[in-house]
């Protein structure tokens, strides 16, 4: 077992080692870098601003650009009013009583007030076409029926008794509904077939017999089973034993051969050592 785990340690180890020189060889053919953009580079000149004005005036078509050309005017600040506002003047307020103006009087106070909007009008005579009223009817008196004389009636002296009940009462039962469909006498019915019974009780014995049969013959078949397979065991096992003892007898066999094959050599070893110092 240990040569065989060294064997597969050799062989993961020098695969492992193939597999890193190939990448070292082949590695920087197959996965080289990518080339970087090369940085491109110019020349960059300065310019005075003398040299800038005729740039610019050679782009318009005119002369050289005045000095106040790009000027911002500058924006005036506003003025600060320094001096407080000087406060309004003070009026004065006119004076009612002087400034009211006197009611005219009138000419000539009334001698007497116009009241004709509240004296009583005279009433106007207004023609109608409405017809006549017909005279109310003179309303019709009702007498009263006379009142019947008062009946004396007689007070009984003693209470009544009850009357006795009569023989037929007593002897009349009340009488159930009954309908019309009620039979008074049904029919008789049959009589069983002779036999009927001990069928039937057959039938029973034979359904109990059959199912206690298959009961007794799976058992059977269980039992068989069971045997079976203990007796199968006990063959192996005896196989078993006898696979091993012949195993041990082999072996010891095998041992004992060695020993006499190890003894045979040796005796011939001792016998041509004899024979060289015979010699």
């Amino acid at each position: 077992m240990s040569d065989r785990e060294e064997r597969i340690g050799w062989w993961i180890s020098g695969v492992a080692h193939a597999a890193l020189i190939l990448w070292a060889l082949l590695g920087g053919v197959l996965f080289r870098p990518q080339p970087s953009q090369p940085v491109r580079m110019t020349e960059v000149a300065t310019m005075s601003g003398a040299e800038f004005e005729e740039y610019a005036a050679a782009s318009r078509g005119a002369g050289p650009v005045a000095p106040d050309a790009t000027a911002v005017a500058e924006i005036s600040e506003p003025e600060t009013e320094d001096a407080p506002a000087a406060a309004p003047s003070e009026t004065a307020a006119p004076d009612s009583e002087k400034a009211a103006q006197e009611l005219a009087q009138p000419d000539a106070s009334e001698a007497q007030p116009d009241l004709s909007d509240f004296e009583p009008r005279e009433p106007v005579n207004v023609a109608t076409d409405l017809p006549d009223t017909p005279a109310a009817p003179e309303p019709v008196q009702e007498t009263a029926p006379p009142a019947p004389a008062e009946s004396t009636q007689p007070q009984a002296d003693a209470q009544p008794s009850r009357p006795a009940p009569s023989e037929q009462d007593e002897s009349a039962e009340p009488v159930a509904p009954r309908s019309v469909l009620a039979l008074d006498q049904s029919t008789r019915p049959q009589d069983r077939p002779d036999g009927l019974v001990e069928a039937f009780n057959a039938r029973v014995a034979e359904q109990e017999a059959a199912r206690e049969a298959a009961e007794q013959a799976s058992r059977e078949a269980e039992r068989l089973a069971t045997e079976a397979a203990e007796a199968a065991e006990r063959q192996a096992a005896e196989q078993a034993r006898q696979e091993a003892e012949a195993a041990v007898s082999a072996e010891r066999e095998a041992e004992a051969r060695a020993e006499e094959e190890r003894r045979a050599a040796e005796q011939a070893a001792r016998e041509e050592e004899q024979r060289r110092a015979e010699e």
